[in-house]
């Protein structure tokens, strides 16, 4: 089967769906939201929120609509990113070099 990469899974049902299809490696991404908030800012996307009350609103939202709490036990690698976007740059290739090893890794397991 060719590789294939999903972004933004929101349910666990798309994540037993994917898992079951695909074999599934669901790797989780966070950051703290105000981290968050200060680079959707620096972004200036017009979807973004302006404020981060707003910004807390949303994600209490979804929350409770897609139980990312439950969701996140269901990762595989989970990948702290309370980094500064200059720093995230300056590291990015060994990042993603990273990120990559674990994939591989899990595949050959």
């Amino acid at each position: 089967m060719d590789s294939v990469i999903i972004t933004g899974i929101r349910t666990i049902q798309e994540y037993h769906l994917f898992k079951e299809k695909l074999n599934l490696i669901l790797l989780f991404v966070y950051a703290d939201e105000e981290i968050r908030f200060n680079r959707m800012l620096r972004r200036a996307d017009v979807k973004d929120e302006k404020s981060l009350d707003l910004l807390r609103l949303r994600m209490n939202t979804e929350n409770k609509l897609f139980d990312y709490e439950r969701l996140v036990r269901y990762a595989d690698f989970r990948y702290d990113f309370n980094i500064n976007l200059e720093k995230y740059i300056h590291n990015e290739k060994n990042i993603i070099f990273q990120i990559y090893n674990d994939i591989i890794k899990r595949i050959e397991e």
